[in-house]
């Protein structure tokens, strides 16, 4: 018996994550500088560091990996993992929220921006023409907009959990729906028998973005049918 148990553990393959598996995770985000937590799947956690919501979802995420369902520096560090093991993943400015773009930041008139109702002042997020920015000061009437991630150019840490590889078609398809469609809870539906599935959405999915998700279900789930019923 002791012989036997010896073989098998010598000879038994270590499981590693490769591009395009579908992985369980959770995770804590900081930004190195300053050791603050932006990002967290757990609610616990969620609560402990500040970060939490009514209304947002939390709980263990799949993720395809190297589809960019995750920043990249993250995405890539998986490449080589172990399941059921967990990691600290620290990445660069670069590949995780982008560089600090000087052409990203704009000065606009506080008149505009009163007429649209907003009283502007620093550290402000706002929806300005259609993007996010952030306030950086108010002066003599001017508004300095910053449209840069507010995590541009910051190097960042996650600590990360990662479950298991999932296999299931149903679940993978359905953190596909989760990651590109970002369809709210009970919105699009997904039915699978073997390798055909089926996608039922309350709402009229536009043709053209049917084709782009059924394209990246072929990219990540080779050999699965999928349609939009």
């Amino acid at each position: 018996m002791e012989k036997i148990i010896y073989f098998w553990r010598t000879t038994a393959r270590m499981v590693i994550i490769k591009k395009n598996d579908f992985i369980m995770i959770d995770f804590i985000a900081k930004s190195k500088s300053d050791n603050k937590a932006f990002d967290v799947t757990s609610v616990a956690e969620a609560k402990q560091v500040g970060l939490f919501a009514e209304g947002q979802q939390y709980g263990s995420r799949i993720i395809c990996v190297g589809q960019g369902h995750i920043i990249k520096g993250v995405d890539d560090a998986f490449v080589g993992c172990e399941p059921g093991k967990s990691y600290e993943m620290e990445v660069k400015a670069e590949n995780a929220f982008g560089k600090k773009d000087a052409n990203m930041v704009k000065v606009v008139s506080a008149a505009i921006l009163k007429k649209q109702g907003i009283n502007p002042f620093p550290g402000l997020q706002l929806n300005a023409t259609g993007m996010f920015a952030l306030v950086r000061s108010v002066n003599g009437g001017r508004v300095l907009l910053d449209y840069n991630h507010p995590l541009a150019g910051k190097d960042v840490v996650y600590l990360v959990k990662i479950h298991e590889i999932i296999h299931d078609n149903e679940k993978k398809l359905s953190a596909l729906v989760d990651n590109i469609l970002h369809a709210p809870s009970g919105e699009l539906t997904v039915r699978c028998e073997g390798t055909k599935c089926a996608l039922q959405s309350k709402q009229k999915i536009p043709q053209e973005v049917q084709e782009l998700f059924l394209k990246q279900v072929q990219a990540c789930i080779p050999g699965l049918e999928c349609t939009f019923a």
